[in-house]
């Protein structure tokens, strides 16, 4: 069928077309500008510019039965820019929305959003996340997320066209970039983590993982409108993270005991409190709904996930 995709040329976008136009299906790579680096013969690029509540899809969704909206503001790093909650709000909220709208009147059949787990929380506590919780968003992206998932809810009511939306935790995979990528430069120069007392547990998600659920709810029939949440099978401690990124990297893992209070005075003091909370907190993610809902098992568990993350990581970077 034909899938259109947004943000295609991202992280996660990429590796989706690909694997979507290995299974057959035909795809339009919606793109902000002109990739330097061309996509698969047979993936079509539509070039639509920023995304926000002006955009003009109305041509381009002509025919497609499937839309994936990955893009949205994830980081607005200019300091000097006052309105970076507006510039969230327009892409995150209004551009989802008027995507939303715009694939309704072009009879798109299902309307497939990546959201974030930031739109529920920052952290679950003594209890794995699951899909009942009320959410609460803490920072401006989650909170912007979690609008989107309303505003998209709220347009496809006793709609034809059906809404699913998935809330991942941290994504790694071939290609990673931000915190993922620096931790591994890290642990490849054998930077040593004063983390070695951190007795938590964290979800992530491997891309082959994620880019197979998308494809499955792409093809599943008769799903009612609903969020799920996804992740690997196995959540891990921070240390534990470390010590298997440095094995995938052939390199030895560098724990040290630290008391955990003087890392969060240390956070304080820097002005990141919360990168210490979200660095020592447990945010642990019950992904069975989606499972079950699918009748699925992700092929690949985080050892095989590492491995091929770390493959990439060494031809690119050494």
């Amino acid at each position: 069928m034909r899938v259109f995709i947004t943000g295609a040329n991202g992280f996660v976008g990429r590796f989706l077309c690909q694997f979507l136009v290995e299974t057959g299906h035909k795809v339009v790579a919606a793109v902000r500008t002109l990739p330097k680096k061309p996509f698969q013969k047979m993936v079509e690029v539509a070039v639509i510019g920023n995304i926000g509540p002006e955009t003009d899809w109305a041509d381009l969704l002509r025919g497609q039965a499937v839309v994936i909206h990955l893009a949205g503001r994830a980081h607005a790093n200019d300091k000097r820019n006052l309105n970076i909650d507006a510039l969230y709000y327009s892409v995150n909220v209004e551009g989802t929305i008027c995507l939303a709208k715009a694939s309704l009147t072009a009879g798109v059949k299902r309307f497939i959003y990546l959201s974030s787990i930031k739109a529920m929380c920052e952290g679950s506590g003594n209890r794995a996340l699951i899909e009942s919780m009320v959410p609460e968003p803490e920072d401006i992206y989650g909170k912007t997320k979690r609008e989107a998932e309303l505003g998209l809810l709220e347009v496809v009511n006793n709609a034809v066209m059906g809404a699913l939306i998935l809330r991942p935790p941290l994504i790694y995979g071939p290609g990673v970039k931000g915190n993922f990528l620096s931790l591994m430069l890290a642990c490849n120069r054998g930077f040593p983590f004063p983390l070695k007392n951190i007795k938590n547990k964290r979800s992530f998600l491997y891309l082959g993982n994620l880019v197979e659920a998308l494809s499955l709810l792409v093809e599943v029939k008769n799903i009612a409108n609903g969020i799920f949440l996804i992740s690997d099978s196995d959540s891990i401690s921070t240390p534990e993270l470390i010590r298997r990124i440095s094995f995938s990297l052939g390199r030895p893992s560098r724990l040290y005991p630290f008391p955990i209070w003087l890392l969060h005075l240390f956070g304080l003091i820097c002005g990141k409190p919360g990168a210490i909370t979200r660095l020592v907190g447990t945010l642990e993610i019950d992904a069975s709904e989606l499972k079950k809902t699918l009748g699925w098992t992700p092929s690949f568990n985080m050892i095989q996930g590492l491995e091929e993350t770390a493959k990439w990581f060494l031809d690119k970077r050494i």
